[in-house]
């Protein structure tokens, strides 16, 4: 689980993130990020949007996050600390392990070092 100050909480930041953000796209999920140029955020801020399209299950929903957080906290010094990103989860999630999702995540932050 990801410490609650790297957490994404508020309507308001999810809203600026997905309006003003880059989108990285992966097989598993699309990811929207801004980079802030002032340093004025100390921590790297995750969020997680999964739609009831994905699954009508809210144990299958609330696994994919913890899936997620989990590869996020593994590999959280790897981002940089003015980030704040909206994870956009695709379907084909569902069929995939731990490792398969650590290896995306480590993609996404080569990609946008």
């Amino acid at each position: 689980m990801l410490k609650k100050i790297n957490r994404i909480k508020s309507k308001k930041d999810f809203g600026e993130i997905k309006n003003r953000g880059v989108m990285y796209h992966s097989p598993l999920f699309s990811f929207v990020y801004i980079k802030s140029e002032l340093n004025d955020l100390t921590h790297t801020q995750f969020g997680f949007i999964i739609s009831k399209k994905i699954s009508k299950k809210a144990v299958d929903r609330n696994r994919i996050k913890r899936l997620l957080s989990s590869s996020l906290q593994d590999n959280l010094e790897k981002f940089k600390n003015n980030l704040k990103g909206v994870f956009l989860v695709k379907r084909v999630i569902l069929e995939k392990d731990q490792t398969e999702i650590n290896q995306e995540i480590e993609k996404l932050a080569d990609r946008i070092q």
